[in-house]
């Protein structure tokens, strides 16, 4: 059986021969790498190429978090040096899952929640920061979502309404949490604030919150998640369809010039329509003659052909609007 060691063991190593040889990170991690090789130790689990600081040999991510945990980050005396830090967690992560996953074992994201949850005087520019750190550690390891993040999420949508930059992070944020978790899927539906906070949001928010909240209603009704047998993506799509669908509908009126988002809301009303009244509820609200309109309109948009193709379809689940629209 291979021997094995931790990341911790690895790190060290590599900060003892930069300190104590003064080698660069290169050679210290060729070094490192060929010193427990040699030793017949399995590296499979070690992340090797972690970006370190040259003068200290500690890897940049472990000296952000340990600065972050260290650091009160309501002091507008240390911004510069926070949001700096915070834009380090957001570049190591980006690097790859297990950088990702290191980042949540040394409590970063713990830290952020925590953070975004207790202090509710934070500078603009620092909160924008962790929510982005947030979102670049949950991503493809929505595990560490939790009831606590979904609170913080949802009272600085509240709060941060005006904010369309910090808006569409939250919204992408939660979106990470639905991808291959059914249970996050589920807290947060069964939230009942949410569908009520959702609602105000597209019906105040520009096209870009609009997109991003249309990609998160999709994202809440997938059925996914290979650890759960039954998932509740019917219901889910019921839910919302129920409270929003005239409301969504409507929202192709106000954007009607917007192609992009025009094809997106077609693909988020044809997700929702899941059952047979659905679709009488998205002819009445005028849905059906918008789509004719916009096939017109817009001759050479393929996205928005396909999408618009799709809606028909699943509209013609209803035989009263399928007769409709072969009249039209």
């Amino acid at each position: 059986m291979a021997k094995v060691i931790t990341q911790e063991t690895f790190d060290d190593v590599v900060k003892e021969n930069i300190i104590e040889f003064s080698m660069s990170v290169e050679e210290s991690r060729t070094e490192t790498v060929q010193q427990f090789e040699a030793q017949g130790i399995n590296l499979a689990n070690i992340i090797q190429d972690l970006n370190v600081n040259p003068e200290t040999g500690v890897p940049l991510l472990n000296e952000a978090v340990e600065y972050l945990r260290s650091t009160e980050l309501t002091s507008a005396a240390n911004k510069e040096q926070i949001c700096g830090h915070l834009a380090t967690v957001v570049a190591e992560c980006k690097l790859s899952v297990p950088h990702r996953v290191l980042a949540a074992k040394l409590g970063a994201y713990e830290l952020i929640v925590g953070t975004l949850e207790k202090e509710t005087a934070l500078d603009k520019e620092v909160l924008a920061k962790l929510v982005a750190a947030a979102n670049a550690i949950i991503n493809k390891q929505p595990d560490v979502f939790s009831s606590k993040s979904l609170e913080v999420a949802l009272r600085l949508l509240q709060s941060e309404s005006g904010d369309d930059a910090v808006t569409c992070d939250l919204l992408r944020w939660l979106q990470k949490a639905c991808i291959l978790h059914e249970m996050n899927r589920q807290t947060i539906m069964d939230d009942g604030r949410v569908v009520k906070q959702f609602k105000r949001l597209i019906e105040n928010s520009d096209s870009e919150v609009v997109k991003h909240a249309c990609a998160l209603f999709r994202f809440l009704i997938l059925d996914d998640d290979i650890r759960v047998e039954f998932g509740k993506a019917h219901e889910h799509a019921r839910t919302l369809a129920n409270e929003m669908l005239p409301d969504i509908t409507k929202l192709l009126f106000k954007f009607n010039s917007n192609q992009d988002l025009i094809s997106d809301l077609f693909l988020t009303v044809a997700s929702l329509t899941v059952r047979n009244e659905f679709c009488q509820v998205v002819e009445e609200a005028g849905g059906l003659k918008f789509i004719m309109d916009a096939m017109v309109e817009f001759p050479d948009s393929i996205k928005l052909l396909r999408e618009a193709c799709k809606l028909l379809k699943a509209l013609a689940g209803n035989d009263t609007v399928k007769l409709h629209i072969i009249q039209q």
